[in-house]
C-alpha cells in the first residue's frame, strides 16, 4: 500500500511539491493567526455563592442558610465537593463540580436550585449572588493613581477610558475596579425620635413615601399624545433633610433633619486600594480567546495614547499585569528556542549524513511544523509555553522517520538503482517499521492527552504537538521525502562509504565480540537499572515549578472578623516593617478584598472587611543578601511572623497553575471546641516542624460579642412581640438599606441607623408597643450579656471542617513533613476527629495514579502495534526490555543534575517509553528483513547494526540536540524533562546497540532449541 502511494506520488512530483508549497504558506497563515498567550487556560468548573443575612449570628447563618443550600447543590449533576463559610451577618458556599462536566449545563441547574431554596431561607435574606467566572483572569490590569482625586474621580477617568477601549475587536470587556460608592447615611437621634412619639419604622416609611415614581400617562395635544411625568425632587441632600416627618398626633412641621443627620459618606465597608501609599483605581480588561492578544495589545496600546491626552498629568499610569507583552516576551522567547533546536538539528544532519541528505531530511522540519501549526488552528489549540515546547521535543522526532527512509534509499541508489525506483523501494522497505515506531511514541504521549484534571488541562498542549508534529513527519517520510530524495540524491562515492564504516568500526567490533555471550551486558544492564531506580527515592517530589515572575502575594487576615480599619492598620504594619528592603520596588494594595487577580494561580477570595493584599515587585540585582528569590519570600515571611500585631500575613511566589499548597489536610468534626483546640496543636506542630512557612488555618477564635436575650412572658405582657424586638433593634444597630436616589446616572443607596455607640445606650433603646402606644426601654424586657462566640463556622461538604496549611522552603520534603503530621496524629486523643490530606502529595498521586492506569493501557496499545508488526510475543519483549534502561538513565539524570520529580518529569517518563522503543524496533525489523532473504541469524544481526547504526544514531542525536534549548533556557518547569529525556535517550541508545541484537539472538536461538526439542 505504501509502495502504491509512493508511486503515485512520484508520477506527480508538480503536484506534490506544488501542495508542499500550499502547505508551508497555510502553515505560516496559521502561525500568525493563532490565539497566543502566556500559560495554558486552566478552566476548572467552580462557583460562588454568596448570601446576606442582616442581623443574623453565624451559627443562624450556619442554620437557616447555609445548610439549606449545602442540601441542595449537592443535587448537581457532576457535584464535586462544596466549601461553606457562615459570618455575622453572610455566609458564602465555594461549588466545584468533576473536571469532564458540561459546565454551562450546570451552572443553568444551580441557578434552578438557587431559585427553589429561595423559598426554605428566612425572608431577611436580603441578597444571593452566584459567580461562576472565578477561574478568569484579566488580559491587563492598569492602575490609575493619585491623592489630588478621590476614589469616584478616578473611577470616572477610568470610566471615560473603559468606553473606547471596550470597542476594539478582541476586546471581551473592560471593569473600572475601586470605585467607593456614595451613600446616603441617615444617623437617627434616640433621644429626639423618643420625645416626639416615632419609631424607625415611621422614618422609614416617611422617606420611602417621599420617593415615589409613580407613572402619569399622557395628554392630548395638537402635536399628538405627550407623555406626562412629575419631576422627582428626590436626589438632593436638602430635600431629604427637609421631609416632614410628622405623625398624625404631631402638630409642628417635623422635619428629619430635626430627629436624625443626613450627610452623604462612602460606603464604610468598601475596598479600598493603593499603589505604593497612593490612592488607586484599576482598569481591568479581558481579551478574546479566540483571537491574538499580542495584536489586540497593540491596538490598545495606541488606543491608550492618544487618550492620556486628555488625562491629566498628576494622575499616573502603571500596570499590575499585561498579557499582549508577557505573551509577545515568552513566544519570541520559545520560538528563540526552537529556531535554535532547528539549526541544531540540521547541523547534526549535515555532518551525519552529507549536503545532499541533509537538505532531503531538512524539508521534513517545516512542514511538519506547518502541518502542526494548521492543525492547532482548526482544533483552537493556543500558542502557550506547552504547545510551543511540544513543538520542541517533537523537533528532534521530526526527522527520525525521514532519517531512516533518506537512508534507505541512499543504500538503494548505491546499489545502482534507479532514483525513482530507490524511492519506492526504500521507502517500502522501511515503511512498516516508522509507522509503528510513530505509533508507538504517540501512544506514550496518550496518557497526558487523555489525563482529566487540572494538570492534565495545564499540559494538554504537550502531547497534542508531539502527535499532532509526528503524524505530520510520518506523512513527509512516505509522500514528501521520496519525492525530494529522488530529485536531490546521488551514489554515494567509495571515499565516503570507507569514511562510514570507520565511524561503526568500534560498535561493530564490540558486537561481534559479544554477540552470543553477552553474560556480563545483561548483568551491567540490570545492575544500572536498580542503581537508577535507587537514586529516585534522593530526589524531591513536586507538582509544577513557581512561575518565572518578579512578584511576591502578600495574603493578609485581620484577627477582627467585621472591623475594616483594623485591617487598615495591619496593611500599614507590613508596609513598615517591609519598608527597609531594597529589593521590594513598587507594591499594590488592597483592604477588604483581594487586588483584581494578577496571575492565574491567585486564589479567589470573597470579600470582607478582615482580609488584604499586597502585590510586591521585587528586582534580586538590588540585593547583596539574597540570590534566589525561596530566600528573599523566606525572610519577608519570617520577618512579618515574628513582628506583625493584630493578624497575620502569608507569603506567596506565584504558582504556574493553581493546584494545591504543599502541606494542606482537613479536619472534620462536630464540636467547634474541639476542632478549635486540636487545629491549635497541629497548627503549632506544624510551625515547629524544619522547613514550614506561611502556616495557618481557616479557624477564628471566639470573639466576645453583646448577646440580647429576650424575656418572653415579659415582652408579651407590654405587648412587644420577639419579632418587632429584633426588627427594631436591627434597624437602630445594623445599616440598613431603605430606598436610594438616581445622580448623574448612578444609583446612590439609603441607609439609616440609630447614633448608638455603647452598651448603655443600647439598654436605653425605646421600642413602641403596637398595643398600648407606650415607649418600653430595652432592657425593661430584655437581658444584655457579653458572651463569646465563633464568628465564623467552616463546613466541607456540609461538615463542620478546619483545613490546616503551609508552604515548604526549597530543598524540604513534602513527604517527610506530612509524615511527621501523622505520626502526631496517631500518637494522639483525636479519634473523634475525621482527617484529610490533600495536599501536594494527594494531588500528585491522584494524577500519577490517573497517569499510571492510562500508561497501562498505553503500554497494552504499544504491545498490541509491535505484536501486529513482528508476529510474535517474544520479540516486543526485546523491544520494551530499552525501556527499564532509558527510565533508570532518566532517574539518575535527574539525581546527579539535582532536579526535582516534578509532574512534568513524570511525564516525561511516560512519553520514553514510546521513543526508546523506537531504536529497536528499526534494527529488529532488519534483522527480520535480512534473515528472510536467506542470511545466517548471527550474521543478520551484525549486518542490520550495520545498515541502521547511522539513523539511529542520527535520531537520537537530532532528539537530544533539540532538547539542548530547552535545557538551557527552559526554567524550572522544563529543564526537568529535558534533563531526563535526554540522559534516557543518550543512554538507552548506546546500549541498545548492543543489547538488542544479543537478546533477539539468544531468544530466537532458545525458541528454535525448544521446538527441536518438541
Amino acid at each position: 500500500m505504501i509502495g502504491g502511494i509512493t508511486a503515485r506520488v512520484l508520477k506527480n512530483k508538480k503536484l506534490t511539491i506544488f501542495i508542499m508549497v500550499f502547505v508551508l504558506l497555510a502553515g505560516v497563515y496559521s502561525y500568525v493567526k493563532l490565539p497566543r498567550q502566556e500559560n495554558p487556560d486552566i478552566s476548572a468548573p467552580m462557583a460562588q455563592i454568596f448570601i446576606r443575612y442582616p442581623g443574623s449570628s453565624s451559627l443562624e447563618v450556619e442554620k437557616y442558610v447555609i445548610k439549606p443550600i449545602e442540601d441542595k447543590i449537592v443535587e448537581l449533576e457532576g457535584f464535586d465537593y462544596s466549601e461553606s463559610v457562615s459570618r455575622n451577618g453572610v455566609g458564602s458556599v465555594f461549588l466545584k463540580l468533576m473536571e469532564d462536566i458540561d459546565t454551562d449545563k450546570a451552572w443553568d441547574d444551580l441557578a434552578k436550585l438557587m431559585d427553589e431554596v429561595k423559598m426554605e431561607l428566612p425572608q431577611e435574606v436580603s441578597e444571593i449572588t452566584v459567580n461562576t467566572d472565578l477561574t478568569q483572569t484579566p488580559g491587563m490590569i492598569i492602575s490609575l493613581s493619585s491623592n489630588s482625586y478621590d476614589a469616584d474621580a478616578l473611577a470616572d477617568y477610568g470610566d471615560y477610558l473603559k468606553n473606547s477601549l471596550s470597542q476594539i475587536d478582541g476586546v471581551k470587556k473592560f471593569e473600572v475596579i475601586g470605585e467607593v460608592q456614595k451613600q446616603v447615611e441617615i444617623i437617627a437621634k434616640p433621644i429626639e425620635i423618643n420625645q416626639w412619639g416615632l419609631t424607625s419604622a415611621d422614618l422609614i416609611s416617611k422617606i420611602q413615601g417621599a420617593n415615589v415614581s409613580i407613572p402619569q400617562g399622557s395628554v392630548e395635544s395638537q402635536s399628538g399624545r405627550i407623555q406626562l411625568t412629575v419631576k422627582n425632587k428626590f436626589e438632593d441632600i436638602n430635600y431629604i433633610e427637609n421631609i416632614s416627618v410628622a405623625s398624625s398626633g404631631i402638630t409642628e412641621n417635623l422635619k428629619l433633619k430635626d430627629v436624625a443627620d443626613v450627610k452623604v459618606v462612602t460606603d464604610p465597608y468598601a475596598a479600598n486600594y493603593g499603589r505604593n501609599g497612593t490612592r488607586t483605581v484599576f482598569l481591568v480588561g479581558y481579551f478574546e480567546d479566540t483571537l491574538n492578544v499580542v495584536t489586540v495589545g497593540k491596538e490598545v496600546d495606541s488606543v491608550m495614547d492618544s487618550l492620556n491626552k486628555n488625562i491629566p498629568n498628576d494622575i499616573e499610569f502603571n500596570t499590575l499585569m499585561y498579557q499582549p507583552e508577557d505573551v509577545d516576551n515568552a513566544v519570541k522567547g520559545f520560538m528563540k528556542n526552537l529556531f535554535q533546536a532547528v539549526f541544531f538539528v540540521l547541523l547534526v544532519v549535515l555532518f551525519g549524513m552529507g549536503k545532499k541528505n541533509a537538505i532531503v531530511v531538512s524539508t521534513a522540519i517545516p512542514l511538519s511544523i506547518a502541518f502542526t501549526m494548521i492543525v492547532m488552528y482548526i482544533a483552537g489549540v493556543k500558542l502557550e509555553n506547552m504547545s510551543i515546547a511540544g513543538l520542541i521535543i517533537a523537533l528532534g522526532m521530526l526527522v527520525d522517520n525521514a532519517i531512516v527512509v533518506s537512508d534507505a534509499i541512499q543504500h538503494h541508489l548505491d546499489q545502482g538503482v534507479d532514483p525513482d525506483e530507490a524511492a519506492i523501494l526504500g521507502t517500502k522497505e522501511v515503511s512498516f517499521s516508522i509507522l509503528t515506531s510513530t505509533l508507538t511514541t504517540i501512544f506514550a504521549f496518550m496518557p497526558l492527552l487523555l489525563l482529566k484534571s487540572t494538570l492534565g488541562e495545564f499540559i494538554y498542549g504537550v502531547p497534542f504537538v508531539v502527535t499532532v508534529s509526528l503524524i505530520g513527519s510520518y506523512i513527509c517520510a512516505i509522500i514528501t521525502i521520496p519525492v525530494i530524495s529522488s530529485l536531490v540524491l546521488k551514489p554515494s562515492i567509495g571515499q565516503q562509504k570507507e569514511k562510514k564504516s570507520r565511524i561503526r568500526q568500534f560498535y561493530m567490533n564490540t558486537l561481534r565480540k559479544t554477540l552470543g555471550k553477552a553474560k556480563y551486558i545483561y548483568i551491567a544492564a540490570v545492575v544500572f537499572v536498580l542503581i537508577g531506580f535507587t537514586a529516585a527515592s534522593s530526589l524531591v517530589s513536586s507538582i509544577l515549578p513557581k512561575a518565572d515572575k518578579s512578584l511576591i502575594q502578600i495574603d493578609i487576615q485581620s484577627e477582627f472578623s467585621s472591623d475594616i480599619k483594623k485591617t487598615e492598620q495591619l496593611k500599614d504594619q507590613v508596609i513598615t516593617l517591609l519598608s527597609d528592603m531594597p529589593e521590594l520596588t513598587n507594591y499594590y494594595s488592597s483592604v477588604g478584598s483581594n487586588l483584581p487577580k494578577f496571575y492565574m494561580s491567585v486564589q479567589y477570595r470573597a470579600p470582607e472587611p478582615s482580609i488584604g493584599q499586597l502585590a510586591y515587585e521585587f528586582d534580586l540585582s538590588k540585593s547583596q543578601r539574597f540570590v534566589k528569590k525561596e530566600d528573599l519570600q523566606a525572610f519577608i515571611q519570617e520577618r512579618l511572623r515574628e513582628n506583625l500585631i493584630g493578624g497575620s500575613a502569608s507569603t506567596y511566589l506565584l504558582d504556574l497553575a493553581s493546584i494545591s499548597t504543599p502541606i494542606q489536610f482537613r479536619l472534620i468534626g462536630t464540636d467547634l471546641e474541639r476542632l478549635d483546640q486540636v487545629s491549635s496543636e497541629l497548627s503549632e506542630v506544624l510551625h515547629k516542624t524544619p522547613g514550614t512557612m506561611n502556616v495557618s488555618d481557616n479557624f477564628k477564635s471566639r470573639e466576645y460579642q453583646f448577646q440580647v436575650e429576650i424575656q418572653e412572658m415579659i415582652a408579651s405582657a407590654r405587648g412587644l412581640s420577639e419579632y418587632g424586638i429584633q426588627k427594631e433593634l436591627s434597624t437602630a444597630l445594623l445599616r440598613q438599606p431603605i430606598s436610594q436616589i438616581k445622580k448623574n446616572g448612578k444609583h446612590i443607596p439609603i441607609f439609616i441607623h440609630y447614633d448608638i455607640e455603647d452598651k448603655d445606650e443600647v439598654s436605653n433603646l425605646m421600642i413602641k408597643s403596637p398595643i398600648s402606644q407606650d415607649f418600653i426601654a430595652l432592657d425593661e424586657v430584655a437581658e444584655i450579656q457579653l458572651d463569646s462566640q465563633y464568628p465564623v463556622i467552616n463546613h466541607y461538604n456540609g461538615q463542620r471542617s478546619v483545613t490546616i496549611t503551609s508552604d515548604l522552603m526549597k530543598g524540604y520534603s513534602v513527604a517527610e513533613v506530612e509524615r511527621n503530621i501523622k505520626e502526631h496524629i496517631e500518637g494522639s486523643n483525636y479519634e473523634d476527629i475525621q482527617f484529610e490530606f490533600n495536599g501536594m502529595m494527594a494531588k500528585l498521586q491522584e494524577n500519577n495514579a490517573s497517569l499510571g492506569q492510562l500508561a497501562l493501557f498505553s503500554i497494552f496499545m504499544i504491545l498490541a502495534v509491535l505484536i501486529l508488526q513482528f508476529h510474535s510475543y517474544s520479540q516486543p519483549i526485546v523491544v520494551l526490555s530499552t525501556v527499564p534502561i532509558a527510565v533508570a538513565a532518566a532517574l539518575l539524570g535527574l539525581s546527579i543534575a539535582r532536579q526535582p520529580l516534578s509532574f512534568v518529569a513524570m511525564l516525561s517518563l511516560v512519553s520514553l517509553m514510546g521513543i526508546v522503543v523506537n531504536n529497536a524496533i528499526v534494527l529488529i525489523d532488519a534483522i527480520k528483513f535480512f534473515c528472510q532473504g536467506g542470511m545466517e541469524l548471527k550474521q543478520a544481526c551484525i549486518t542490520a547494526v550495520n545498515r541502521r547504526y547511522r539513523p539511529i544514531m542520527l535520531s537520537t542525536i537530532t532528539t537530544v540536540i533539540g532538547l539542548i534549548p530547552l535545557l538551557i533556557s527552559g526554567g524550572e518547569l522544563f529543564r526537568p524533562l529535558a534533563v531526563s529525556l535526554i540522559s534516557g535517550l543518550t543512554f538507552s541508545t548506546f546500549i541498545t546497540i548492543l543489547i538488542i541484537p544479543n537478546l533477539f539472538l539468544s531468544i530466537t536461538n532458545a525458541r528454535n532449541k525448544w521446538r527441536r526439542k518438541s
